[in-house]
């Protein structure tokens, strides 16, 4: 978040926005964003199916209903990110009602340092197929026109539709893995 708020007004320029404004909204977004994904994985990790479903589709809806108000609103850039911001920050309440002191509680089958080194492999790997896999919006933002970077983006959504799409199988069978099946 400190780097992404450094670097506002470089990236305001390459992405020709007004100001530095949306990306600082970003900027303000990235820490809510990453403890709802902390939470999320403990739903999945506990294999709270259910909870983690009903988090997913809550937090899809509203986001969906905040791009249709901005969108009819006519609040631009520096207003979808400044709600994006706020419904970020708001989420992890939901979230951390949604998991229960259940997923919260829970006790590290291993050291702290090897959780984190774990949790740091982990993210790396994931961040990397995200940066690959959106590189190509932050490409059409900055080289075509802003008239056809937006359905270039609306577009592109099928395409992640079918590389996301099927990791639900994923997400449900690998909690039970990790653990070593019915066994234990």
């Amino acid at each position: 978040a400190v780097a992404v708020a450094a670097l506002s007004p470089v990236a305001a320029r390459f992405f020709h926005l007004d100001g530095g404004w949306p990306v600082l909204w970003l900027a303000a977004s990235l820490v809510p964003y990453t403890v709802c994904g902390a939470l999320m994985g403990g739903l999945l990790g506990h294999e709270r199916y259910t909870a983690f479903g009903v988090a997913e589709v809550v937090l899809a809806a509203a986001r969906f209903v905040a791009g249709i108000v901005i969108a009819l609103a006519g609040f631009g850039v520096t207003g979808a990110m400044a709600a994006l911001a706020v419904g970020t920050a708001a989420a992890p309440g939901l979230l951390w009602w949604i998991s229960g002191p259940r997923s919260r509680r829970a006790r590290v089958p291993v050291g702290v340092p090897p959780a984190v080194g774990d949790l740091a492999r982990a993210c790396s790997a994931i961040a990397g197929i995200a940066v690959l896999s959106n590189l190509d919006l932050l490409y059409a933002r900055h080289y075509l026109p802003r008239a056809a970077s937006g359905p270039y983006a609306l577009a592109s959504l099928f395409a992640k539709a079918c590389l996301w799409g099927a990791q639900f199988v994923s997400m449900a069978v690998f909690p039970r893995l990790a653990r070593g099946g019915p066994q234990g």
